[in-house]
Formats: structure tokens, C-alpha cells, sequence
């Protein structure tokens, strides 16, 4: 990061030219600010009336994060800051803008249909989406991060706080607005809890807020464009037979459904059933895609039709975090026809990615699976396995009839005759040491750890250094006994 920029002018003195060589260091009155509190130096640019950082901010302080823990990303991105930190982390004679503040900016910029185009960096960005960066603002795809450490959308989208808090009345957590850039060209809002992590822009001080040049358009307007200009969705349309989740706003500010196959897969839609709670179970039928997919057609809606059957008598919803998983009964057991996705101490997602974990469950260490299964459930015993395995015509086969019909790798897939849908969730070895973060600046849980994804799938029994294991090439359920201590393998629950 350059702290100076140089440049040289000529003044004729007579028949004498001087070169004369400036500086602009002037600490956010020129093109640079200088953070007297670590000597960090960033470029600025002003629009219009308003002097912003060119650059997101960068500060050590308590509770902010680089993305994925990575320093280099720090120094690429700048760091991510929960709400609290934000509001108080720009340097002197500079803060956090409020959303009014970021409107004036993005009205300058061409309106919100346009100002991502514009204040986007000219490179960086993915799929041929890079901006013109028209005004120096060079906004990158910094990502975001929930409070539990979780990163998302580097490289794909960049989230920046405002001061300005949500209405309390109006959403049902502890919420601040964020603007948020993505592929297209838009600029849009949103609301963010204030736990998570997101990028922080400052704005120089001034005497008198600024006044937006033209009309803003309100919040509540459309961000898409009219049906009739959008892709026609792609057929035919696919009913499935699904348990209901949430319905939370995907990264583009479209009301989302999410539901949970049969097989353990989540699948989002765009729209949300009517009179819906987290557990019930149904049938959906949607379109498939959108082709091709593009931001400005969000209010094409994907959801045909849902149709509700009630309390479902095969779903378990775990109290201390409210997922639902699908049940199934095998004889006279009940076991989860998932993996258990419980954050429990030490639990780890596949190569720590978070959409592993919503797909084949957490990993577990064997004294930790030992507990995590929700009351009234708890982790087999080597004999139960031995029952399930018997139930379903014995170990040499049973793989076959346990495994689900998709996932596998190289034509492994299974029956599923039993609908307990075992997919290859991998497993973890953390057999070596290595500091907090290692000598080459990643993370000491590096992802080589991880092994057999796709091809593999290991489930503790609750008989010490006992597992039993299900690969892509076989057609049995073998039982194998490993270190306890020293890996990391999924849990499937049985009802006491």
C-alpha cells in the first residue's frame, strides 16, 4: 500500500525551467488518510461533497476478523467488524456513513440500478463482473461472516455497514442496514444482524450532512426489472417431497424458502408458502432455474404451488437450535435419516465450509458425539448398528439398501430402500500439531486434513474407537475401530 503518490511540474523562472516535486499526504484533506493510531496509510476520493476511504478499513481491533482468518486477506480486503465494533472504528475526523450518507453516494454514482457498475473495482470481481470504478471508489468482493465464524462470498459480493440501526417494530432481531454489491450492477440494501462481520468504508466529517442531488427512490421499491424483460424459466416444472425450514433473504434481498429433501439435501426457492412453520412437511412443486440467471429478474418466482400435510410424524426438530431433520423407521428402531449438524465444541464442517455442513453434517470427535445428540435421541451403540445392519438383509449388502440415490462418486450410489439416505460425508485427521496459524499464514486447520468426501462415509457408534463405514465402491457396511481422540467422524442418532 503506497503512503505518498509523486508527481513533478514545470514552471518556467525566466529561461530556467525548476522542477519541483510534491507530495499529497494531507491526512484525508487530499488523497490520502494516514490512521495515526497504527500508521496505516488508505487513498480517498471525493464524490461529489463527500470524502470517502478508497479503500475498506484495516484496523486490528477486538473482534474483528480477516476473512477466513487469512492476513493476507486482510491486506487485500481490509478486515470484517460485528456493528458495535464498526460504529466506533473509523479514525479521527471520519466515520461510519449512516444509510442517508450511502444514498447520497450511490445518487451520485447513477442511482442504484447503476452505482455498482461504477463503484466497483476494475478487477477482482467474478464472471466478467468487474466495474468501471468511474470514481475511485474500487469496491471489492470482501465477503462477509456470521458470529460464529463462518465466512462467506468472497470473491463474490462485498457487505458494508451503515450507523444507521433497523426498526426494532419492524424485524425480529438486533439489526443495522448494510449496502451490498454483487454481480450485476445494482447497489442494494439490507438489514444485517449487528453480530456479523461485514466490511467498513469511512466517510470524512463534515460541518453539514449532505443532501442528495436528485430524489432517491424508497427502499421499499422493486429492485428488479418487469417480468416481461426477464429469462423464462426453465422446465418442466419438479414436485418433491420436502420438510420446511426458514425463509430467510438471499444475498439479493429476495424472499427465500428453504426446504429439506428427502435425501438430506437443502434446496432454496424463490418465494414462501403461506402459513408455514419450521417442521411441517409437504410437497413443493418449482421451476428448476432461471436461465440464464440474472440478478434484475429476482421477482420471478420459482415456487408453483405448496401443499401442507400437517405435523410430519417422520421429522425431529433439536431444541437447542431448531433444525429439523428428517426420521425414519427401520424395524422396530427410529434413527435420523441425517447426519447431525449440531455446533457442538471441537465439531468441524467438511474442509471448514459451512455449506458442507447444511449437506452431509458436522464431524465430530468420538467424547464429543457421545453427547451431541438431541434428548430423547442418542449416538448408537456397536449392537444397534449390528440390529439396523441385520434389519436390512446384513453388513455384506446392507451399504447398498442404506446408501442415498445421489451424491456418490464414480456410480456408488445406493437404493435407499430404507430411507435412511447415507451420503459420504468425508472424515477428518487431526493426527499433527501446528501452531494457531502456521508458518505459510493459513490457519492450522488446514484443509489437507480432510479426506474421502464424495467416496466415504464414517459414523461413530458409542462403543469406544468403534465406527462403522460405507464407501462408494462397496456394497457392505464394514465396522472399523479407530483413535478416538484424533479424528473427526459424523453422527447419526437413534430415538431412545
Amino acid at each position: 500500500m503506497k503512503k505518498h503518490r509523486t508527481g513533478r511540474v514545470s514552471l518556467p523562472i525566466a529561461t530556467l525551467t525548476l522542477a519541483i516535486t510534491f507530495t499529497l499526504t494531507a491526512c484525508g484533506k487530499g488523497n490520502t488518510l494516514t490512521d495515526n493510531r497504527d500508521g496505516k496509510t488508505y487513498k480517498t476520493v471525493k464524490i461529489g461533497e463527500q470524502v470517502w476511504m478508497a479503500e475498506n478499513l484495516n484496523i486490528d481491533l477486538p473482534s474483528s476478523k480477516c476473512y477466513d482468518n487469512y492476513p493476507a486477506n486482510c491486506e487485500k480486503y481490509g478486515r470484517l467488524y460485528n456493528w458495535e465494533t464498526a460504529i466506533k472504528a473509523c479514525p479521527d475526523g471520519w466515520h461510519l456513513p449512516s444509510k442517508e450518507e450511502w444514498e447520497v453516494l450511490i445518487t451520485l454514482s447513477g442511482g442504484k440500478e447503476a452505482a455498482g457498475k461504477s463503484l466497483k473495482a476494475t478487477s477482482d470481481w467474478p464472471d466478467d463482473s468487474n466495474g468501471t470504478d468511474n470514481y475511485g471508489f474500487s469496491a471489492l468482493p470482501s465477503g462477509t461472516s456470521s458470529f460464529a465464524g463462518n465466512f462467506y462470498s468472497v470473491g463474490q459480493y462485498g457487505y458494508w455497514w451503515s450507523s444507521s440501526e433497523g426498526n426494532a417494530n419492524e424485524y425480529s432481531f438486533n439489526n443495522a442496514y448494510i449496502r451490498y454489491i454483487g454481480y450485476g450492477s445494482y447497489v442494494f440494501y439490507s438489514k444485517g444482524e449487528k453480530s456479523d462481520l461485514n466490511s467498513v468504508r469511512c466517510l470524512q466529517n463534515a460541518s453539514e450532512p449532505p443532501k442528495a442531488e436528485t430524489p432517491t427512490v424508497t427502499e421499499s421499491d422493486s429492485e428488479g426489472s418487469r417480468e416481461e424483460t426477464c429469462p423464462n424459466r426453465k422446465g418442466p416444472p419438479i414436485t418433491r417431497e420436502v420438510v420446511y425450514l426458514e425463509s430467510p433473504e438471499d444475498h439479493e434481498g429476495r424472499d427465500m424458502a428453504i426446504f429439506r429433501l428427502t435425501n438430506g439435501e437443502n434446496i432454496w426457492i424463490n418465494g414462501t408458502p403461506d402459513s408455514v412453520k419450521k417442521g411441517d412437511r409437504g410437497s413443493i412443486t418449482y421451476y428448476e432455474e432461471q436461465l440464464p440467471f440474472d440478478t434484475d429478474c429476482w421477482e420471478l418466482n420459482r415456487l408453483i404451488s405448496w401443499k401442507k400435510t400437517g405435523e410430519s410424524s417422520n421429522t425431529l426438530t433439536d431444541t437447542r437450535d431448531k433444525q429439523t431433520y428428517w426420521t425414519t423407521k427401520i424395524g422396530k428402531q427410529v434413527w435420523m435419516a441425517e447426519n447431525l449438524n449440531y455446533e457442538a465444541a471441537g465439531s468441524k464442517c467438511y474442509s471448514d465450509d459451512p455449506d458442507n455442513c447444511q449437506k452431509y453434517g458436522r464431524l465430530y470427535h468420538w467424547e464429543t458425539a457421545m453427547k451431541a445428540c438431541p434428548k430423547g435421541w442418542h449416538l448408537p451403540s456397536d449392537a444397534e448398528w449390528k440390529t439396523l445392519t441385520n434389519f436390512v438383509g446384513g453388513s455384506s449388502t446392507a451399504g447398498k439398501k442404506l446408501k442415498s440415490k445421489s451424491g456418490w462418486e464414480d456410480n456408488g450410489n445406493g437404493t435407499d430402500e430404507y430411507g435412511f439416505s447415507a451420503l459420504p460425508s468425508g472424515y477428518c485427521y487431526f493426527g499433527f500439531e501446528c501452531p494457531d496459524v502456521c508458518e505459510d499464514g493459513y490457519p492450522s486447520d488446514n484443509v489437507d486434513n480432510f479426506h474421502n468426501v464424495g467416496y466415504s462415509g464414517n459414523w461413530w457408534s458409542a462403543t469406544e474407537n468403534t465406527l462403522r463405514g460405507i464407501s462408494y465402491n462397496s456394497e457392505s457396511v464394514s465396522i472399523s475401530s479407530y483413535d478416538k481422540d484424533n479424528n473427526l467422524y459424523s453422527v447419526r442418532c437413534v430415538q431412545d
